[in-house]
């Protein structure tokens, strides 16, 4: 080995010690913000407190009989039902096509999501969604269905503060009373009415 070469790998082994602290630091640096970013998006939204439910529903009215003699709706067909009355076969349905983990994540499943991205790299398009139950039902309660980032921020802060706030049993219903089932029915029970003519709720 002449003198020349041997002089260039000394200076590269001496650099390469300054490289991988250099790397070390930027990486426990990226660390600390991430963390940082995180405790302030969880102070936001336990400050932010809980957001409200309400939506419009259908209003029906009842003959001395108790017979229905006439329905008000303001643009939405939305019969409210307990997720208690609704059949439970129903339920395991949705949360097979919709959100298999919904029970176990706090708003966002990071293996959908992953999964989500690879696939739509390999396509090169935006074909597939991961959102979960909590971030449609954020989403048909606040936002827009506009496919922005601003939106999907929003989205997201939304699903947390729902999570933090609701249990799940409240969002799971929530859901099944808001999301549109095409055809002007909202919500389970009218979906059900429409398409099947006969209720979601098991005792009727």
């Amino acid at each position: 080995m002449d003198v020349v070469t041997r002089k260039r790998r000394q200076r590269l082994q001496k650099k390469r010690p300054g490289f991988i602290r250099m790397g070390f630091r930027l990486t426990l640096l990226a660390g600390i913000f991430a963390m940082g970013g995180a405790l302030l998006v969880v102070l936001y939204s336990l400050g932010a407190g809980a957001p409200p439910l309400q939506v419009d529903q259908t209003t029906v009215f009842y003959g001395e009989d108790g017979s229905i003699i006439g329905e008000s709706q303001g643009g939405q067909q939305r019969y409210w039902v307990n997720v208690e009355e609704i059949s439970p076969d129903l339920i395991d349905a949705t949360l097979a096509i919709e959100d298999r983990r919904f029970y176990s994540h706090k708003g966002f499943d990071f293996t959908r999501i992953g999964a989500a991205v690879a696939a739509n790299i390999k396509s090169g398009s935006k074909a597939q969604g991961a959102s979960t139950i909590t971030q449609q039902y954020a989403r048909n309660l606040f936002l827009s269905h506009d496919k922005t980032w601003s939106r999907k921020i929003e989205e997201a802060l939304y699903a947390l503060r729902l999570e933090m706030h609701y249990d799940k049993e409240d969002i799971l219903e929530g859901y099944v009373n808001t999301i549109y089932y095409g055809h002007g029915a909202y919500g389970i029970e009218a979906a059900s009415r429409l398409y099947f003519n006969k209720s979601a709720v098991t005792y009727r």
